[in-house]
């Protein structure tokens, strides 16, 4: 019985300091909304460099830019869509008229899924109780969650240029 009870017996771990109680949810949400925002960062990279591409291989000449660009800007149900489209002549301009209603979509999808799993979600789970029954408070927790929140949203934008200057 004692030997059991030496091998059971380890070594406390080292405690993982959190932070300050003003940054620890801010901390935690900002974490979990990278982990969410970077898979849809890298498909939006991928998707704008592949759409890059095959726009630059199916019209190779001027001519045939030129062409597109006076179907595509005198069409007005792609103007609807996808709004004023200027430099379709060009491939970084028609790319980024084709490819930049996906990305706002999604974005537009996952943000508020996002923010309602992070702050609602994290409060009905009971994660947050014992974080704001110190110095920090609910509105004050909220703030930090969206301040989290904001980090994951932030790398939307930076994977769109990368991915928009891959090609």
């Amino acid at each position: 019985m004692q030997a059991d009870l030496a091998v059971k017996a380890r070594p406390a771990a080292a405690v993982r300091s959190g932070g300050a109680p003003t940054t620890v949810v801010t901390a935690l949400s900002g974490r979990s909304a990278v982990r969410s925002a970077v898979p849809w960062d890298s498909d939006f990279g991928v998707a704008i460099a592949s759409s890059k591409v095959s726009d630059a291989a199916a019209c190779k000449t001027t001519g045939q830019r030129q062409v597109l660009a006076a179907t595509y800007g005198t069409s007005t149900a792609i103007s609807a869509l996808f709004g004023p489209a200027p430099h379709l002549e060009t491939v970084r301009g028609f790319t980024a008229v084709t490819i930049s209603v996906t990305p706002m979509i999604l974005v537009a999808v996952w943000a508020p899924l996002t923010s309602t799993r992070l702050l609602r979600g994290e409060e009905d789970a009971g994660r947050w109780d014992l974080l704001v029954c110190g110095q920090a408070t609910r509105p004050g927790a909220t703030a930090q969650g969206l301040a989290g929140l904001g980090a994951g949203v932030n790398l939307v934008p930076p994977a769109l240029v990368v991915g928009g200057s891959a090609c």
